[in-house]
């Protein structure tokens, strides 16, 4: 997920949005259905969620 980030922004990028901008004003959700899982699966989502935030302001230097 956290390589899939560049292509998902390039076509902002290509109109001239900054990349770190778009990163800095990000916000990582889970998909729909969250509230269907069983409370420890959400808990994992949720965990999964906050360590990709947690490389991708890293990687980005955010």
């Amino acid at each position: 997920m956290n390589d899939r980030l560049g292509e998902a922004m390039a076509s902002f990028t290509r109109e001239g949005v900054p990349f770190k901008q778009i990163v800095a004003q990000s916000l990582l959700t889970p998909s729909c259905g969250l509230g269907t899982l069983s409370p420890d699966a959400a808990v994992q989502v949720l965990q999964l969620l906050s360590e990709l935030s947690g490389k991708v302001r890293s990687r980005y230097a955010v």
